[in-house]
């Protein structure tokens, strides 16, 4: 970067140049995954410098699943060394190794999983892991517990697990010691302890004694509680650190430190931005990792909190914008670039399904198989409404969902299986699922059954949008749209649907802007239902598949709570059974093929390769597809006045030439006196426009038309041609 190019970013501040490049880019950056995945390597068992370590401490969150290990070397020359040890995934290319480097701040207390499952117990604190491990010998009945770092890493840890517990605190007999029980009392006051007591070592004894030293000179059970019970109760601290705050957030002097001190808190934050210049941060919550933009909500607070957590106070508004705009910079300009998924994603030829849990965790599909993981590396964004998939059981069959489907055919729940496996493949297009019914056929519950499959939501099932800018702002929040009870579908609403199945841009001025535009490119899953036929114009015709739903009678009738209620128990074997086809699919994708390629040829591949997964043999999912699309076209011609008109003229004539103004004549001759008088029959000039709609259809029945043909005379007229051959217009 040139001078004048450096100088841009000079009044962000820079602490080692910026943070931006405080390190080098290319260089490796590691997150901590955290718990460690079940199939995780072992760690490694020597330090490349250090050697082998004397101990090695475990720590886990509250049900005893592995987040790190601190290693305690003991080196010849006499002393300690302390070096922590996560398992990481590498940010840059995604693979996953053992490092030695420290789990992100709010890290839980070593044997939270004891001090979880004694919550009667009272407990002692002491300082360090060697001094825990003397200590819980000492005093079985208590539970011992410490911070990793020491007194370093008081401000780091998570100590809101002692809420209303009875603390106690065994320092070191030295000055880090004091400073450790000082600012431990400090935290547990903060996590709302019932009491808190400081046991200070007497003066006498040798620098940094403490309960392992203690055990050494022989102390038993009696003179440790002596030792114990004698301890100072007190007070709640009255810590001056609200009164530093508030100094420093009305000094305006100070924000500059403020705001390098914010920069800090997010070292082992990933940030990285989108290709469309969004900055985002991964962030490490709760022992797993989340993706926020860097100008939300979340992100804000988040950083407010560690702040209130790690310094101390709370920052001034001036002083977290300033923060947010270095850090919004340094993901811009100085990280790497990442594209979002919602709930599905591609990565390295595996498919991986968001499971929208508390703890972030996805499906992975391979083509041996899935898994549940820890850390997954698709960068995954949800929105408020999105709601969890529980996880999948595998060893069943997907025909558990016939019984809570109330489908016509057997053809048509192959048909419908298969929607449901096209929707896990993370790229379009998505042919459109319409379901059709009487009232009463139990549509709306079908739609929100598939939903809770596949994409579920705290709405399931929505209205028609008002406009294309809600339609797009609802394929932004969603994997899958649902359009419940649709009595009609205007043009604008048909063209859009279209274009968002098989994949296309929409854009928009974006709000509080003169020029800037806002644009959504991709594709989506989509469910409509309705009493009448949706896909009255061809090219949404062509890209559906039509379900028409029987009635249901009044004996056969469940209520609709104790359907869902049994579905639910039934779902997670349901999901398993459909990941299993994923996993067929991605292993025979380059190698099956279709018996036949439709418009959506992808589509249709791709649940060909699933088939074996499914239990089905080969192309039987084509032969259901077909038939319905043949039935969709003979619908579509019915319900377009034009192409049914165009039908019965070849069916008399099966040949028919001349000009535009003789054929919307003609045409006009087989359709009822009252259709042509109404506003479904187009005037003249609107005729080739309807018939351009029509021509694929009508094609697929054996009606051809040509309508850029011009007479060899001077005028150069425009000329229609229309023409069948007499088998398929008898069959007709």
């Amino acid at each position: 970067m040139t001078d004048a190019g450096a100088e841009m970013f000079s009044p962000l501040g820079r602490k080692q140049e910026i943070r931006s490049t405080r390190k080098d880019a290319s260089s490796a950056k590691w997150a901590p995954i955290m718990p460690v995945p079940d199939d995780a390597p072992p760690p490694p068992e020597r330090h490349t410098k250090l050697g082998i370590p004397a101990n090695r401490y475990r720590y886990c969150n509250a049900v005893g699943a592995l987040l790190g290990l601190v290693c305690r070397f003991e080196p010849e020359r006499g002393g300690k060394e302390i070096r922590p040890l996560s398992f990481c995934r590498n940010i840059v290319d995604g693979t996953y190794s053992w490092r030695w480097k420290g789990l992100p701040a709010l890290r839980s207390l070593y044997r939270l999983e004891e001090l979880t499952r004694r919550p009667d117990a009272p407990v002692l604190i002491c300082e360090g892991e060697k001094a825990v491990g003397a200590a819980a010998l000492l005093l079985p009945d208590w539970v011992a517990i410490t911070c990793a770092g020491g007194t370093g890493g008081v401000g780091k840890a998570d100590w809101s697990p002692l809420s209303i517990r009875c603390v106690t605190i065994w320092p070191d007999a030295d000055e880090a010691g004091i400073a450790f029980a000082n600012n431990v009392a400090r935290q547990a006051a903060k996590a709302g302890v019932a009491e808190v007591r400081i046991a200070m070592p007497a003066d006498d004894l040798e620098q940094g004694w403490d309960a392992f030293d203690a055990r050494t000179q022989g102390w038993g059970v009696g003179k440790a509680l002596d030792f114990i019970e004698a301890a100072n109760k007190i007070p709640v601290p009255n810590t001056s650190s609200r009164k530093l705050s508030h100094i420093l957030s009305s000094n305006s002097v100070n924000q500059a430190p403020l705001r390098e001190d914010l920069l800090d808190l997010v070292e082992d934050v990933e940030l990285w931005h989108t290709p469309a210049r969004d900055a985002y941060a991964s962030l490490p919550i709760g022992g797993h990792i989340e993706n926020w933009p860097v100008r939300s909500k979340t992100f804000r607070l988040w950083l407010c909190f560690r702040a209130r957590i790690v310094l101390k106070f709370s920052p001034s508004g001036q002083a977290l914008q300033d923060a947010l705009t270095a850090i919004e910079a340094t993901a811009l300009f100085g990280s790497p670039e990442h594209r979002t998924h919602l709930r599905v994603a591609r990565i390295d030829g595996h498919v991986y399904l968001d499971l929208c849990d508390s703890n972030w965790r996805a499906i992975e599909v391979r083509e041996n198989g899935w898994r549940v993981i820890h850390g997954p590396p698709a960068k995954f964004i949800r929105s408020p409404a999105m709601r969890a998939l529980p996880e999948p059981e595998a060893g069943e069959s997907v025909d558990r969902l016939r019984g809570y489907v109330n489908v016509s055919s057997d053809d048509d729940f192959v048909l419908l299986v298969a929607w449901l496996v096209g929707t896990f493949r993370p790229e379009g297009p998505y042919p459109i699922l319409r379901v059709n019914g009487e009232q009463g056929s139990a549509k709306s519950t079908l739609c929100r059954i598939l939903r809770e499959l596949i994409d579920p939501n705290q709405a399931l099932v929505r209205s028609a949008p008002n406009g294309e800018r809600e339609l797009i702002v609802s394929a932004q929040n969603a994997h899958l749209l649902v359009l419940d009870n649709l009595s009609y579908m205007p043009p604008w609403l048909s063209d859009s649907l279209c274009r968002l199945s098989t994949g296309g841009g929409f854009s928009s001025r974006a709000l509080y802007t003169d020029w800037t535009e806002a644009v959504f490119n991709g594709s989506r899953p989509i469910i409509l239902n309705g009493i009448p036929d949706l896909a009255g114009r061809a090219d949404l015709a062509d890209r559906s598949l039509c379900l028409t739903l029987t009635s249901i009678s009044e004996a056969e009738r469940r209520t609709e709570r104790e359907l869902i209620q049994n579905f639910m128990e039934d779902r997670p074997y349901v999901l398993g059974a459909l990941l299993d086809a994923v996993s067929s699919a991605l292993r025979r994708e380059k190698a099956a093929r279709p018996l036949c390629f439709p418009r959506m040829s992808d589509f249709s591949a791709w649940v060909a390769a699933a088939e074996p997964g499914l239990g089905w043999i080969e192309g039987k999912f084509s032969r259901a597809y077909e038939a319905n699309r043949t039935a969709s076209i003979y619908d579509t011609i019915d319900a377009d006045t034009v192409a049914a008109a165009v039908v019965g003229l070849i069916r008399i004539e099966h040949n028919w030439e001349g000009a535009p103004t003789t054929l919307h004549e003609v045409l006009g001759q087989h359709i009822p006196e009252e259709i042509r008088k109404g506003r479904a029959w187009p005037a003249p000039n609107k005729l080739k426009e309807r018939l351009r709609r029509a021509q694929p259809a009508l094609r697929s029945v054996g009606i051809h038309m040509d309508l850029e043909i011009r007479a060899p005379t001077r005028d150069r007229q425009r000329i229609y041609k229309i023409w069948s051959n007499r088998e398929i217009c008898s069959d007709e």
